[in-house]
C-alpha cells in the first residue's frame, strides 16, 4: 500500500496545483460567466485543457481513495475531456464553466485536502511503523 499511498499524494496535489491553475486563468482572462468563455478563445482553450489534465490524472488515483472524494468524483470531468480530444469545435462554454466552477469550488478544494492530509498521515504512520522493525 505505500508505494499506492505516495501515487495517490503526488497525484493528488497534482490536481490541487491545476485547480490552483484555474484560479490564475480566471483571474487573469476575468472569467466571471460561461459568456466570457464565448468571447475568450484563449481562456476557453486553457480551461478546457486544464480540465482534460486533472481528468488524466484523476484515473490514476487508487478507487478507495476517489470513493472518499464525493464532490470530485462526481465532477463531470472526463465528459469536457471527450468533447475537447474528439470534436474540440462543439465545446460547450457553458459545460466547461459548469466544471470549472464545480472543481475549484471551496467544498470541493476542503475536502481533496482533508484526503490528502489523511492519506499523508497514514503513509507517514506506514513508513514509521516499517522503520521501527
Amino acid at each position: 500500500m505505500d508505494n499506492e499511498n505516495k501515487r495517490d499524494i503526488i497525484t493528488v496535489n497534482k490536481i490541487l496545483r491545476y485547480i490552483s491553475e484555474l484560479n490564475r486563468i480566471i483571474e487573469k482572462f476575468d472569467v466571471k460567466s460561461y459568456n466570457d468563455l464565448e468571447n475568450e478563445y484563449i481562456a476557453l482553450s486553457s480551461i478546457t485543457q486544464t480540465i482534460t489534465n486533472i481528468n488524466e490524472l484523476k484515473k490514476l488515483i487508487n478507487v478507495e481513495i476517489l470513493n472518499k472524494m464525493l464532490i470530485f468524483n462526481k465532477i463531470k470531468t472526463n465528459a469536457t475531456r471527450n468533447i475537447a480530444s474528439h470534436d474540440y469545435d462543439s465545446i460547450s462554454p457553458y459545460a466547461v464553466y459548469n466544471v470549472m466552477t464545480k472543481l475549484i469550488s471551496d467544498d470541493n478544494i476542503n475536502e481533496m485536502e482533508a484526503i490528502l492530509n489523511d492519506i499523508t498521515k497514514e503513509n507517514d504512520e506506514s513508513e514509521c511503523a516499517a522503520t521501527k522493525q
